[in-house]
């Protein structure tokens, strides 16, 4: 996930949000503020297809999006 993740979802959304942690099919991932993790509720969905079609199996089935770092 977290090799594919910047061509999965993009390069603006990458910049502003980056997986922490996957469990169970969960992904948990840190988002630079409030504004984003709202903005990005509206494309969970389109971010899952993008990063299992990316990974070429279906292994995220939930992401959770919380405030955190944002490391590079």
């Amino acid at each position: 996930i977290w090799e594919i993740w910047d061509n999965a979802v993009g390069h603006p959304i990458a910049m502003n949000a980056k997986p922490d942690s996957f469990k169970d099919g969960i992904l948990r991932v840190n988002v630079s503020s409030s504004a984003w993790i709202h903005q990005l509720k509206f494309l969970e969905k389109e971010m899952i297809q993008n990063i299992n079609k990316q990974l070429g199996s279906v292994i995220v089935r939930e992401i959770r999006f919380k405030i955190g770092k944002i490391l590079s």
